[in-house]
């Protein structure tokens, strides 16, 4: 794993709040690859509530289109 990516992740871990209320939600943008069941791992990995938003073949763009009702509502 990259420095940098370590790095971040424990930046994330360290910080993630002590009670479950207070826990962030993760959304996963992506393709095909993120809609296939990543996300569900990465939610067990870093005990979060991870919301799987991948739709096959969507591009960024597309999923910048998505981010009012996958996110913000």
């Amino acid at each position: 794993m990259p420095r940098t990516l370590l790095t971040a992740l424990l930046l994330l871990l360290t910080s993630l709040p002590t009670r479950a209320a207070d826990a962030p939600k993760v959304v996963c943008f992506g393709d095909s690859i993120t809609k296939a069941g990543y996300p569900k791992l990465l939610g067990e990995i870093l005990k979060l509530d991870v919301v799987n938003a991948g739709a096959g073949g969507h591009t960024t763009a597309m999923g910048l289109k998505r981010m009012q009702k996958h996110v913000l509502d």
